[in-house]
């Protein structure tokens, strides 16, 4: 019962399934195993660390692109909509959004309100292709992974750094 009880454990860990007996004791190989998982667990939980900030709350901080798939499939009259293209930079306080058809959005940003991954989004101080505009803010909504967001129907995904 043991044996099969950490079998399933080790599966469920990503280690592979259970092996066949080999007459010899299986412990010290199943520590291994269970070293390995840990330790590959621990990188995940790190790498999802950089990307998150204070408390496991998921980060801004980097470049976002709108994906394929997060566009929407029509306007906000029902009109079908064209092609376009945002990629937002994010740092510590402040972001700069160009896209296509070329419009350019810079100003402050301030995350509040979380609840698990989703959080309000204060957009202040936001200057639109030159011009003023009054702040506002929006609801956004992270991967698990913090690898990317959905805002205003729209899907991003983090750009990775090089």
């Amino acid at each position: 019962m043991r044996r099969a009880t950490l079998a399933a454990l080790l599966v469920a860990l990503g280690c592979g399934g259970p092996q066949e007996p080999s007459g010899e004791a299986t412990e010290p190989e199943t520590t291994e195993q269970t070293q390995q998982a840990a330790t590959q667990q621990a990188a995940t939980e790190q790498a999802a660390t950089e990307q998150s900030g204070e408390a496991g709350r998921c980060s801004l901080v980097g470049r976002f692109t709108l994906t394929d798939d997060g566009q929407p499939d029509e306007g906000p009259n029902g009109e079908p909509v064209i092609g376009i293209s945002k990629d937002y930079t994010f740092e510590a306080e402040t972001y700069r959004m160009e896209g296509y058809p070329a419009l350019t959005i810079t100003g402050h940003y301030e995350l509040s309100e979380w609840d698990g991954h989703q959080a309000r989004i204060a957009w202040t101080q936001t200057v639109f292709d030159g011009e003023p505009r009054d702040p506002h803010e929006s609801t956004i909504t992270f991967t698990p992974d913090c690898d990317g967001f959905e805002m205003d129907g729209m899907t991003y995904a983090r750009v990775p750094t090089e």
